[in-house]
């Protein structure tokens, strides 16, 4: 698929925030450990989910997916502990193998896909299964796990990564004991997940902080849970604001504490930033200052918005750098904005960004923020620009189309 779009000098509105990508695809599959009805509020509507609740299905699940609400509903017995194809193009179906764990002793995995940003071994979330008493079997398509009976550990990480964080504490929810989980990842997202399981009767504690202790329930009851709002969205979305002379948006319907960190980036390049309870306003009455960011675990630079703030630091008045940490392949959309006249190089992980005056051209997304950063640059250029394999950005955005085009931007599928 491929997208059209005619940029904008000057731009004003509102755009309301979508639930977390990041947390939907963690949340969903942790639903499997519930005993009884599971009801999802403020679930995006993006691809991702799609293919998840179509995972769910296949398992033997009923699913109803409405207004960005999910009913989730566990037959009396599971029919498959075998993940479809649809696996393989889809890294959080990794989720799957600490729920199924966790309900019916046995996961049967495809290799996981998503988005190609380096080898992301899924070592450490193998390392915790086997701490919780889980045998563990790879093979050249598939990877094997089960079980007669999880025993809960004490477990230290040796990199605080969201994805082994939250695995862990999925398949320690319903283990025999006590775990300990030793450092831990605090994104607001791993707080989420532990939010939502406690909501059913999950007994979790030290949630947000780098040691959380999982006390093993049998029995997980029925609940409501509303998950949080994309912090990468929202910082996209603020970045644009930015990005434009004499412009300013509101992203609505966020917690401005999950931003902390890009807020302060944001401010520090001469961005003018006001917070309300819910809401967050950026824009700007001055040049952009250049700024040098490390992408880190949080409470650090998130590094999904690092390919973001990339087509900001282009308006700069001197060169910028971004040093990238948790991903070895993060640098897909260089090549592509570099089409577009922008000048950016790397080397040993480091972007230097360039100040640059961009053109129109014809882009390839690559993956998904690849894509967002695509969309920025496009979005604040002269003329008509097109990326072809947008539909990468739909696996993380909820209606971006619709939502841009209802602030006057020109956008649409050829």
């Amino acid at each position: 698929m491929k997208l059209a779009i005619r940029g904008k000098k000057k731009v004003s509105g509102t755009i309301q925030i979508s639930g977390s990508k990041n947390s939907a695809v963690a949340i969903i599959p942790a639903a499997v450990l519930c005993d009884e009805t599971v009801t999802l509020k403020n679930i995006p509507q993006i691809s991702d989910v799609t293919a998840l609740i179509s995972i769910l299905n296949e398992q033997g699940f009923t699913t109803f997916f409405e207004n960005n609400t999910l009913i989730i509903k566990k037959e009396r017995k599971i029919k498959t502990t075998f993940l479809s194809d649809k696996s393989e193009n889809l890294r959080g179906s990794y989720y799957f193998m600490g729920s199924f764990l966790g309900q019916a002793k046995k996961i049967k995995i495809k290799q996981i896909g998503g988005c190609n940003l380096g080898s992301r071994p899924i070592d450490y979330h193998l390392e915790c299964f086997k701490k919780l008493n889980a045998k563990v079997k790879i093979t050249k398509n598939e990877t094997i796990l089960k079980t007669r009976k999880l025993k809960g550990s004490n477990i230290t990480l040796p990199f605080p990564s969201v994805g082994a964080t939250i695995n862990a504490i999925i398949c320690a929810t319903k283990a025999f004991g006590k775990t300990k989980i030793t450092n831990a990842a605090t994104e607001p997202e791993v707080v989420d997940v532990c939010d939502f399981l406690n909501s059913m009767g999950a007994h979790i504690i030290g949630i947000g902080t780098n040691e959380i202790q999982i006390t093993g329930v049998k029995y997980l009851h029925s609940t409501v849970y509303t998950i949080i709002s994309d912090r990468i969205e929202a910082g996209t979305y603020l970045t644009l604001g930015a990005l434009l002379d004499n412009s300013k948006i509101t992203v609505e319907g966020i917690n401005p504490l999950h931003l902390v960190p890009f807020i302060r980036v944001l401010e520090e390049m001469n961005v003018n930033i006001k917070i309300n309870k819910n809401s967050i306003t950026a824009f700007r009455t001055e040049d952009i200052k250049p700024c040098h960011i490390t992408t880190s675990p949080h409470p650090g630079f998130p590094t999904d918005l690092g390919p973001i703030i990339a087509v900001l630091m282009l308006k700069a008045c001197n060169t910028s750098t971004i040093k990238e940490t948790i991903f070895e392949n993060r640098f897909s959309h260089i090549a592509e904005l570099n089409k577009m006249n922008a000048n950016i190089s790397y080397e040993d992980s480091t972007i230097k960004v360039y100040p640059s005056n961009l053109k129109p051209a014809n882009l390839y997304a690559h993956d998904l923020r690849c894509a967002a950063a695509l969309l920025l640059a496009s979005l604040s250029t002269k003329g008509l620009t097109t990326i072809d394999n947008i539909d990468v950005l739909f696996r993380g955005y909820e209606k971006p189309l619709e939502k841009l085009s209802k602030l006057g931007f020109y956008l649409y599928i050829i």
